[in-house]
């Protein structure tokens, strides 16, 4: 400690010494996870800052999760202060810079006019630190996007925020999840949502507001005219929130996601949700994971399925809907025409629902991606699921994890994946399936990859080709099996077996002629390099190639080397109009061939008009015969026994 309070102090006027200040200052308690004591360097001297070299030279500046206190956060806001700061997005997440950090950091936002994103969550802020961010967003004309989640700033904090968010125009994104948070904080962030003109995704997850703070958000949702994105999950809402927003789905225009997962929304208050979004067409996407609708709730929003609606994803896992709830969703798929991901995992589907999905998927036409993860399909479900794969031509997703499917089953799904051409992405995780049934359903996989990316359809969230076969694992394997990486190129690396390639003469070596420039084609006369020779036949219809000679060049020999590149020449040339003559033998050969099959092709054709005539002729000679027999017939009936039939 006492060497690293030296180094940092006054030990920077060389290099080498400034190098191993900053490592002992700032490596080695990451590697040894201690703390160190810290001082400030010199005034003046920026090269000593750590973070100074980051700034100028990183736009994004990642330092979350490295246990910085107060004193890192004045080094990093001293920095973020100098005038060749080029950072534009700030990540110190998961560090512990407390409320006096907080306020260094507040303090040198203010005066940087470059930064746009700062992510500041998990550094133990409280109010004080809210309070001081509270002052630099009224100041701030750059600031578009401040994550402070999980700084337990509670209501005072979140009224700070609130206010300051009234005059700032710029910030387009807040989350302040995981605040504890309740119904006061709420209050005044409705009055930010009802005022405020810039602010498009509020992230209010994972606090307390209850269905007071539900109301006075869902109020101001009627008037707002900006907000696109909501997430208020895990917030104790249950039905009397749930008709809350459902009334302000009415009326708003602009809410494109809302995210409601982790509450208390029971029957009632999907009733109330599904009722809200029928006068609704502006919602795209909607979450109501892990929250208690059941069967009932579900059979609410398949009716809304069922009509004109704005919905493209639906979350509704962990909510018990069963095998009945699956059957409702399932007849809603049918007329649906909107929907591409639906989301029912951890529902308690078994093969019954599994069989109506799949019923379902042989007609719909717009699903991409189904979720029925931790669910009981079973080997039933799994072969229910590949009948539909067979049929289904849209769904590129599909996860099946989790759900006691064996080899069977699996099998079953590899088969039809065989029919199946659009599919990329499968997970069979947490199942009981062997290694080669996941190999084989992985090179399906990427077969059908290559077939997508060759046609330019692949969709943006499968972004590589080990995304889209990665997931298919078998989690009971002895060893599973995941796809090898795609291989790289590189240039061949010389190997025992690799002819060495001969050492240059030395100087001491030539007795005449000093040696020749390197062995170069000359780019005028077009002749062959020297100590270069054509190996074998000549008379067979190869080429050959060039090597080098194992013998070195002489000085005292010069004509008859010449003569011998002479004569190779020579021998290249008669190969070569050798091998000219062969090809022009074979064009010709070619192009009788063509003419044989062009004339063979109309015998063929007047054959077939031959026969065409003939079963025709047939035909009427045919029912000719059967009238004769039929007059004959009729003339046996009227003439006696004793009178013999004329001959004709």
């Amino acid at each position: 400690h006492f060497r690293a309070k030296r180094c940092g102090r006054g030990l920077h006027h060389t290099p080498e010494k400034a190098f191993w200040a900053r490592f002992i200052v700032w490596v080695v308690p990451t590697l040894t996870k201690t703390r160190i004591p810290r001082t400030r360097p010199r005034v003046g001297v920026m090269a000593s800052y750590p973070f100074c070299e980051l700034f100028r030279t990183k736009q994004t500046a990642v330092l979350s999760n490295r246990r910085f206190g107060s004193d890192d956060a004045k080094y990093i806001a001293d920095s973020l202060r100098h005038s060749a700061c080029i950072v534009t997005l700030l990540d110190v997440a998961g560090n512990k810079l407390g409320e006096v950090g907080g306020r260094f950091m507040a303090e040198a936002l203010q005066h940087n006019s470059k930064i746009t994103s700062v992510l500041i969550g998990g550094n133990n802020l409280n109010v004080s630190g809210a309070e001081a961010f509270a002052g630099m967003l009224s100041r701030s004309t750059s600031l578009q996007s401040l994550d402070i989640r999980d700084n337990k700033i509670g209501d005072l904090g979140a009224e700070a925020l609130a206010a300051a968010l009234l005059s700032n125009m710029t910030l387009t994104s807040l989350s302040v999840n995981g605040n504890k948070i309740r119904a006061a904080g709420a209050k005044a962030f409705a009055g930010v949502i009802l005022n405020n003109a810039a602010l498009t995704t509020f992230d209010l997850a994972g606090n307390k507001i209850g269905d007071a703070g539900a109301k006075c958000i869902a109020e101001a949702l009627q008037h707002n005219k900006i907000l696109a994105s909501l997430e208020i999950g895990d917030n104790n809402i249950g039905d009397a929130g749930a008709k809350e927003f459902g009334l302000s789905l009415h009326v708003n225009a602009t809410l494109i996601s809302l995210d409601l997962s982790g509450n208390k929304i029971g029957e009632t208050g999907a009733k109330d949700l599904a009722e809200g979004l029928r006068d609704n067409s502006v919602l795209t996407t909607l979450c109501l994971n892990r929250n208690s609708i059941g069967t009932a709730g579900a059979k609410e929003f398949a009716a809304l399925l069922q009509c004109k609606t704005a919905l493209t994803s639906l979350n509704l896992s962990e909510n018990k809907i069963g095998d009945v709830g699956a059957e409702a969703l399932a007849a809603a798929l049918c007329k649906n025409t909107s929907i591409a991901s639906l989301y029912i995992s951890e529902n308690k589907i078994a093969a019954v629902g599994a069989w109506d999905l799949a019923g379902a998927l042989r007609v719909n036409t717009t699903l991409t991606s189904l979720d029925l993860s931790g669910n009981n399909l079973g080997n039933s479900g799994a072969e229910s699921m590949s009948g539909a794969l067979r049929a289904n031509s849209t769904l590129i997703t599909l996860d099946l994890s989790g759900n006691n499917i064996k080899n069977s089953g699996a099998e079953a799904i590899a088969e039809a994946l065989r029919a199946n051409t659009v599919l990329i992405s499968l997970d069979l995780s947490d199942n009981s399936i062997n290694e080669s049934v996941i190999t084989k359903m992985q090179l399906i996989l990427k077969a059908n990859y290559g077939r997508m990316h060759a046609c330019s359809c692949v969709p943006e969230e499968v972004t590589s080709l080990s995304e889209a076969v990665a997931a298919v694992v078998g989690s009971t394997c002895s060893s599973p099996s995941t796809m090898p990486p795609t291989p790289r190129f590189s240039p061949p690396i010389a190997s025992a077996n690799t002819p060495r390639q001969p050492r240059p003469p030395t100087p001491s070596s030539f007795t005449g002629t000093p040696p020749s420039p390197p062995l170069v084609p000359s780019p005028r006369s077009g002749s062959m390099p020297q100590q270069l020779t054509l190996t074998g036949s000549s008379t067979g219809t190869g080429f050959g190639f060039y090597q080098r000679s194992s013998g070195g060049r002489s000085g005292d020999e010069p004509a008859g080397e010449v003569a011998t590149l002479r004569a190779d020449l020579a021998e290249a040339r008669d190969l070569l109009q050798k091998v000219t003559q062969q090809l022009q033998q074979l064009a010709l050969e070619n192009a009788s061939l063509k003419e044989d099959a062009h004339e063979s092709k109309l015998k063929f054709q007047v054959a077939q008009d031959l026969l065409r005539a003939t079963a025709a002729d047939n035909t009427e000679l045919k029912k000719r015969l059967e009238l004769l027999d039929a007059i004959s017939m009729c003339a046996q009936e009227e003439t006696p026994a004793t009178t013999p039939l004329p001959a004709q």
